[in-house]
């Protein structure tokens, strides 16, 4: 960073502030990292450069949210939010407000960060980006389940599932039939709890996905646990083991 300072290549330092940053951040020196990041933050304004600017403020608010400064960060997402839209960068816009909505949930606000989401969810639907809309999907449904709304979970769950059966995603599809055997579980439908999983399951071992069927095995268990069946819930974590 010295030469480029010494050669006056602003750009140069700028990013190697960033680069400073990552290390500091990896080994928890996150008032360092911050410090350092505002000064590669205030290289790109000086500079012109909006887009990496508002890429600062992005790892800002992840520094400030590492250490719980929740609304420090949302300030800092939505100035980099606002950048993204005044360049017309809607992917980027977004994206800051699918981190926004992580920030409000952190702080339980339920509501705001539904609004959050559907904003995100419909930026994506418009520029045709299905696999992040159904992303958006399954966060809200996230959101829904911990307001005990189930049924409205439930639905966002299945319009997910549907758009990843489309585009042929059956990772994608299999966590939702997951999720989906969680909210019918809690809501005491072991049967069609049942159901859900053992297709998901099927989509794990079609795919060779070892692990998302030892982790269906293991909720297998657990439902036939809830339901006093526990020898048959010892042979379902018995194979999952």
């Amino acid at each position: 960073m010295q030469i480029f300072e010494d050669i006056g290549h602003s750009l140069g330092a700028a990013y190697c502030l960033q680069r400073l940053r990552d290390n500091l951040q990896m080994t928890n020196q996150y008032s360092e990292a911050t410090v350092k990041l505002e000064k590669a933050m205030q290289i790109f304004e000086d500079t012109g450069d909006s887009l990496r600017a508002a890429s600062c403020l992005q790892r800002l608010r992840d520094n400030l949210q590492m250490t719980n400064q929740y609304s420090e960060a949302t300030v800092k997402l939505e100035k980099a939010m606002q950048i993204f839209e005044d360049t017309g960068d809607s992917l980027r816009a977004a994206s800051c407000l699918q981190r926004l909505r992580d920030n409000l949930q952190m702080t339980n606000q339920y509501s705001e960060a539904t609004v959050k989401l559907e904003k995100a969810m419909q930026i994506f639907e418009d520029t045709g980006d299905s696999l992040r809309a159904a992303s958006c999907l399954q966060r809200l449904r996230d959101n829904l389940q911990m307001t005990n709304q189930y049924s409205e979970a439930t639905v966002k769950l299945e319009k997910a599932m549907q758009i990843f059966e489309d585009i042929g995603h059956s990772l994608g599809a299999a966590s939702c039939l997951q999720r989906l055997r969680d909210n019918l579980q809690m809501t005491n439908q072991y049967s069609e709890a049942t159901v859900k999983l053992e297709k998901a399951m099927q989509i794990f071992e079609d795919i060779g996905s070892l692990l998302g069927a030892a982790s269906c095995l293991q909720s297998f268990g657990d439902s036939l646990q809830i339901t006093n069946q526990y020898s048959e819930a010892t042979v379902k974590l018995k194979k999952a083991m």
